[in-house]
């Protein structure tokens, strides 16, 4: 009878895994943390949207909050009112999610974004999306209308 190597090399890793775990871990802050007297609170800037799951400010513009919601809205919020308004809409450029059904979500959709460090001069930002396989990838980024230099 023959046995694998990977078979042979599995049966000893699970034989060592109860004697890892009996030993415990190595306590990695093993000094109690003191308080700071910090204090934080939470507060709801906007409401209505469907699965936010980023937020960033645009360099040079602290008085708005975007938010990249999963269905494929980014919306700006102004911090000082809460009023929201669609920055952009990519859900046309999405692979649909709901992979579970109408009303489900999944690890797709619009994930992220990230503004360009010269974003006050050339208006770029880049985004994290889950898009349809639709050829060979191109990552150029396009001159007409970003105001690129």
């Amino acid at each position: 009878m023959k046995i694998s190597i990977f078979a042979f090399s599995m049966v000893l890793t699970i034989a060592a895994l109860p004697r890892a775990f009996s030993q415990g871990l190595e306590n990695p802050i093993p000094k109690p943390v003191s308080p700071s007297g910090t204090t934080v609170q939470l507060e709801t800037v906007a409401t209505g949207l469907t699965a936010p799951n980023w937020g960033i400010a645009a360099p040079g513009d602290s008085r708005r909050l975007f938010v990249a919601d999963q269905p494929g809205t980014l919306w700006a919020i102004d911090l000082s009112t809460g009023d929201k308004t669609v920055f952009a809409d990519v859900s046309a450029l999405l692979v649909p999610i709901g992979a579970f059904g109408p009303g489900t979500f999944d690890e797709r959709g619009l994930l992220g974004l990230a503004f360009h460090p010269g974003y006050t001069a050339n208006g770029l930002l880049y985004t994290y999306t889950s898009e349809p396989v639709s050829g060979t990838a191109d990552f150029t980024v396009p001159t007409g209308g970003y105001g690129e230099p």
